[in-house]
Order: structure tokens, then C-alpha cells, then sequence
């Protein structure tokens, strides 16, 4: 196609210099021929090796009058919808929840990081615990993924029902922090419809996006590789999880991570 393309750069020329009047009457229909030309070639090459997913297989038929028939030229469903298939709807078994739950806090920390170094060039360890997991990113995944089930088919109340949830979790989880701690981990004072500056519009609408990204998209794939994890080695990777978690848990509930970068001293 590059070396189609170079082939017509006159052609491409002329238009510029003619201000389009050479493509309206007569390089605009010619190349869309070649590309056509060139779609049914491969095309036909295509159909031979997987007849299985291809079905137009009178694309080229010289005998065809009329409009061609719409039945004749889908591909195969299962194939055109790989990536959004109904596998979202599928029920997540308890292992495979834990495994996901460390995956967006590792995730979420990750991200953390990244956007604490680009936006203030300090490259620190962020979140209230020490490992390498923010477990509110966790739990923000796995709420969604357990009280929005049934809304699943329904992409707005979806959207709404996850802009919800991560408001409630994250307000409750900051007033928590500020209580306990007399500390914040995230201010969102000065944003535009900010509560408290612990939650804003433009930080929910952003989770609520994300977490319908991961529903519909990315959880599924996740979960089916982790089916394909031999069960005992699923297991030691939990056990071993899951006892690093515990550590760290307690740890960071006497003494929480914080620091420059981290955290922001309340004042009252």
C-alpha cells in the first residue's frame, strides 16, 4: 500500500495545485478503484486459507446484480467481537478476585508514581503502606467488580453506579486517613466541584472511566489468563501475596508511609 500510494504522489500533487478540482473529477474515483481493486485481491487470498471466518465469498462475483446481500459479507461474530465479548458478564472465582485485587493496587501505585514524578519530579513511594500496592485502587476494582454485576448490560448505569462508588470510597477512606492520622494522602482542594478536597468531579469521572474500561476490557482477558495458572502454583503466589500484604497491613497501621511527596499535614 506504501508503494501504491508513492505511485500516485503526482497524482497527490496535482490535487494540491488544482486546490482539489483534479480529485473531485477524477483522482478521488480512480483511487478509491485501486484500493478496492486491491481489498478483493487480498481479500480472495484470505478467504482460501480461513473459510472458516470469511463468508463473502461472492465478493468478486461477476454474476451479481444488484445491491449485494448484507448476509452474505459479516464475519464470523465470535471473531469481529473478540475483544468486546460477553466474557464480561462471567463470575469471578474467589482466587482469582484475590489475584485481581493485587493487580490494580500494583497498578494503581504504579500509577501514583509515574504522575507524582512527572508532575513534581520526586520519585517516592506513594500510598499509606510500604509495599508496592495502593490497596484503595484494590478494592475500588473488586467493589466494582462484585455490586455492579448486575448493571453490566446497562454501560451508563454502569458509569454511574461506579462514579458512585468510587466517590463513597474515596471520601470515606481520606476522612478515615484524616482522623486517625491528623494526615492527607491526596488533597483536592481548589478543584472544581471538590468535597472537602477529597473528592472532585474531574477525579471521579476519571475512575468511573477507568472502571469501566477494566470491566468491559481488560478483566476478562486478566481473568482468563490467570485460569490458564496451574492451581498450585496460583496458590503459593496468594499465600505469598497475601502474607506480604498482612505484614505490611499492620506495619503501616501503626505507622503509616508518609513523608515529602506522600503526604500533606491537615491543619486545623
Amino acid at each position: 500500500m506504501f508503494k501504491l500510494d508513492l505511485s500516485l504522489i503526482l497524482w497527490y500533487l496535482l490535487g494540491y495545485i488544482t486546490l482539489g478540482i483534479s480529485n473531485i473529477f477524477y483522482f478521488n474515483p480512480y483511487k478509491e478503484s485501486i484500493y478496492s481493486e486491491v481489498y478483493i485481491t487480498l481479500r480472495n487470498d484470505k478467504y482460501k486459507n480461513n473459510k472458516k471466518y470469511f463468508k463473502d465469498k461472492n465478493l468478486n462475483n461477476e454474476n451479481q446484480k444488484g445491491e449485494y446481500p448484507t448476509s452474505e459479507y459479516f464475519i464470523d461474530e465470535v471473531r469481529h467481537k473478540k475483544w468486546i465479548n460477553k466474557d464480561y458478564k462471567m463470575n469471578y472465582s474467589i482466587s482469582n478476585l484475590i489475584l485481581l485485587f493485587f493487580a490494580f493496587s500494583i497498578f494503581g501505585y504504579l500509577w501514583e508514581v509515574i504522575y507524582t514524578f512527572l508532575n513534581e519530579g520526586l520519585l517516592v513511594n506513594r500510598g499509606t503502606m510500604y509495599g508496592p500496592w495502593i490497596p484503595i485502587y484494590g478494592w475500588g476494582g473488586i467493589l466494582m467488580i462484585i455490586l455492579l454485576i448486575n448493571l453490566k448490560d446497562k454501560p451508563f448505569y454502569l458509569f454511574i453506579g461506579a462514579f458512585i462508588l468510587s466517590g463513597i470510597l474515596e471520601y470515606t477512606t481520606s476522612l478515615y486517613l484524616d482522623i486517625f492520622y491528623d494526615k492527607k494522602w491526596w488533597d483536592y482542594s481548589g478543584y472544581f466541584l471538590n468535597i472537602n478536597g477529597r473528592i472532585c468531579l474531574e477525579g471521579l469521572l476519571i475512575f468511573a472511566m477507568a472502571g469501566c474500561i477494566t470491566i468491559y476490557f481488560i478483566i476478562p482477558h486478566i481473568d482468563k489468563i490467570l485460569k490458564k495458572i496451574k492451581p498450585n502454583i496460583k496458590v503459593v503466589i496468594i499465600v505469598i501475596l497475601v502474607s506480604l500484604y498482612c505484614v505490611d497491613f499492620v506495619c503501616s497501621t501503626i505507622k503509616p508511609n508518609s513523608g515529602s511527596g506522600i503526604t500533606i499535614v491537615s491543619k486545623k
